[in-house]
């Protein structure tokens, strides 16, 4: 099964946008969710953060960045549905 990860803030209206619509195609496709809230639960120190808050919301699906700002549904569905 595959991961997708949001990387996110809180206070984000995008976020919030990119999270329904990761939940709308979870509906139909099974995959695990993980979701990292960057000032709460990333190391000040992860490089990976001063980038992540430049472009969230950040959506990877196993460790690769896929979207960053916007999330496309039908691109979601294949991309998690797809063999690795």
């Amino acid at each position: 099964m595959k991961t997708v990860t949001l990387y996110s803030r809180r206070h984000c209206g995008l976020c919030h946008a990119a999270l329904d619509v990761i939940e709308q195609v979870r509906k139909k496709h099974e995959f695990e969710l993980r979701q990292v809230d960057i000032d709460r639960d990333m190391d000040p120190k992860d490089p990976r953060r001063s980038g992540f808050a430049i472009g969230i919301p950040v959506v990877e699906i196993d460790g690769r960045v896929v979207f960053e700002h916007e999330v496309d549904a039908s691109e979601l569905a294949r991309l998690v549905t797809e063999a690795k």
